[in-house]
């Protein structure tokens, strides 16, 4: 388990600094994973290394739910520790974001402030990869949404979105299904997961 949260931190840095590790890099790859989550002066991904730490086993799981809790009151961040987020996930803003404990978000998912994942009967929305949120977005109950999406500001989502659409609006439209993957930088590859098995 361990060995698995470190690899959902380093996937995040990724995602921040676009460095990999390097094979037989692992404790000195971490001391300075650690010291950008600690010194580095970017919330986002700060919020994210305690998000991802708080589901560790022993002491650095206790230290990490602590900090994680700090940090939801720091940013006004409700998001349950245990929320399955995949790799690479990329908080550009960690202000004002509530993500219901049942929803399941995939790899590679790039959030704004004022995100809403919402749910009255913990069955919350399914995102796929490769999804850019863009600011005060709500989305509403069970939908699922596809992978390689752009969600538009203010968007207000109530219904299923198929794989490489943009919407926009309230409630949401697809506007176009154009490439916007220059807004999702650094994309994590769970194909470079290989140096994690030493």
């Amino acid at each position: 388990m361990r060995q698995r949260v470190w690899l959902y931190i380093e996937s995040d840095y990724y995602r921040w600094t676009g460095i990999l590790r390097n094979k037989g890099e692992g404790k000195f790859f971490h001391l300075r994973i650690l010291l950008f989550a600690l010194f580095g002066r970017v919330p986002g991904f700060t919020y994210s290394f305690w998000f991802r730490m708080a589901n560790a086993k022993g002491i650095l799981g206790i230290i990490g739910r602590w900090k994680h809790y700090k940090n939801k009151i720091r940013y006004g961040c409700e998001v349950i520790y245990s929320t399955q987020i995949g790799y690479g996930l990329y908080l550009s803003h960690p202000f004002a974001i509530t993500i219901n404990a049942s929803a399941v978000i995939g790899d590679n998912c790039y959030i704004n402030k004022g995100l809403n994942i919402g749910s009255k009967n913990l069955n919350a929305a399914i995102i796929g990869n490769n999804v850019y949120i863009g600011p005060n977005v709500c989305i509403i109950e069970n939908v699922h949404i596809g992978d390689n999406i752009t969600i538009g500001a203010g968007a207000v989502v109530v219904k299923d979105i198929p794989n490489n659409a943009t919407v926009a609006g309230n409630p949401a439209r697809i506007i176009s299904y154009k490439d916007h993957s220059d807004l999702r930088n650094k994309v994590w590859n769970c194909e470079w997961n290989k140096y994690n098995k030493e």
